[in-house]
């Protein structure tokens, strides 16, 4: 699991919408439906149910979700404090 594959899943939540969330992460839609499959490949679990009325979040993807936000919330915290602490202005975790 990547953190960015948690903030593909908050965005897609949000726009309900492949294509959209795509757009508003500067990936193409086959990309970011790549990285959420290979979540559910990981996690054993179909986190999104597409349907000809859009896309929707499954109970594990509920889950999933308020798991997602928890994890980029407690980023975010990390990386105020490593900024305020050490003066930086910048301070990107990947993987």
């Amino acid at each position: 699991m990547r953190l960015e594959q948690l903030i593909y899943l908050v965005e897609i939540s949000r726009q309900s919408s492949l294509n959209i969330a795509s757009e508003n992460l500067h990936l193409t839609q086959q990309a970011l439906s790549l990285s959420i499959k290979n979540l559910e490949n990981e996690m054993g679990v179909a986190l999104l149910r597409r349907t000809s009325q859009g896309i929707y979040l499954t109970q594990e993807g509920e889950a999933m979700l308020d798991f997602a936000r928890e994890v980029i919330g407690k980023y975010e915290k990390l990386k105020h404090y490593f900024n305020e602490s050490n003066g930086v202005q910048q301070c990107r975790l990947t993987g």
